[in-house]
């Protein structure tokens, strides 16, 4: 169960967690596939949304004083990562760009009130894509990521002044 997990991560000392999220959770209002066997160790989780499902493992991890780090893993639900699944940019053909931008800002939103809530990765493991590869600066404006950070992070920092963005 989430709180058991919770709880062992606190008993061993830990006061951090880097909490990995993708698009899907976000956007997709639906609830799990098999949620009765995947989800069975928590049974008040089954009928509830990826992004309802992403507030209680957070309420889990802050009720205890565990800070979280959001982590923007990935953009559709799936095993990550390879150069052959078009997850290697912050956007992609499902989500494009203003999603992903959107997706920060809601998040940095929502859990603005939770003192807990300390950091937002932007993206994890940037990597060539079927769209080219990611640059910090250069003339493509759609692989520039340094670009796109800092708008994401003055995105967080409008919500939440004192998030640390990573």
């Amino acid at each position: 169960p989430v709180d058991k997990i919770s709880a062992t991560i606190a008993d061993l000392g830990f006061n951090c967690v880097r909490l990995p999220y993708s698009l899907d959770t976000v956007y997709l209002n639906r609830t799990i596939p098999n949620a009765s066997s995947a989800l069975a160790a928590n049974e008040d989780l089954v009928s509830k949304t990826p992004l309802e499902q992403l507030d209680e493992v957070l309420a889990s991890l802050t009720n205890l004083g565990i800070a979280v780090i959001l982590n923007n893993h990935i953009s559709s639900s799936a095993w990550c990562c390879g150069f052959e699944d078009e997850e290697g940019l912050w956007y992609t053909k499902k989500y494009p760009q203003e999603k992903w931008f959107e997706s920060i800002s809601m998040l940095s939103q929502r859990y603005q009130d939770n003192p807990y809530v300390i950091g937002f990765d932007l993206r994890n493991e940037l990597r060539p894509s079927d769209k080219g590869t990611p640059t910090f600066g250069g003339p493509k404006a759609d692989l520039n990521w340094a670009a796109a950070a800092s708008k994401a992070a003055q995105l967080v920092y409008a919500e939440n002044p004192g998030m640390l963005v990573i």
